[in-house]
């Protein structure tokens, strides 16, 4: 069973710096573009990562985010994918599911509370995402640490 969560300080703090790192490949990528118009020339990764935090709990669609960004969907997309090597949506299925860990953790919040919390439509929906990454339902992975 696949299983990388929550992370130890060490991974964090090596998962922090590969986002940064590709942070400053998408803001050479995006100031690279020619159309792209000067209010937007501070875009960066912690800008578009605190968008998306912000808004984990919203139905969103990765188009809010490239229209944000002053993008057309499939630039934004090609842009993100080339800076990150994964997906826009794939991004935000990880925020969603890393939010998720931190309150399966705490023990307070109902699966169905949790899933609502971190954007999911529905209970199945976020206990189906959860097993698919980390190999294990997340009533069972609280279960285990409790």
């Amino acid at each position: 069973a696949r299983f990388d969560a929550p992370a130890g300080d060490a991974q964090r703090a090596a998962a922090h710096r590969f986002q940064w790192q590709a942070a400053a490949r998408l803001c050479g990528a995006l100031l690279g573009d020619g159309r792209l118009a000067a209010p937007a020339a501070g875009l960066d990764f912690a800008r578009i990562d605190q968008w998306l935090r912000a808004r984990l709990a919203e139905p969103l669609r990765i188009a809010d985010l490239a229209e944000h960004c002053g993008y057309g969907m499939r630039r934004f997309h090609q842009l993100f994918v080339d800076a990150f090597g994964e997906t826009p949506h794939r991004y935000l299925q990880r925020l969603r599911l890393d939010a998720a860990v931190i309150l399966l953790a705490d023990g307070r919040h109902a699966l169905a509370d949790i899933a609502g919390q971190v954007g999911f439509s529905d209970q199945s929906a976020f206990t189906h995402a959860f097993t698919k990454r980390f190999g294990i339902a997340p009533g069972r992975w609280r279960g285990d640490r409790h």
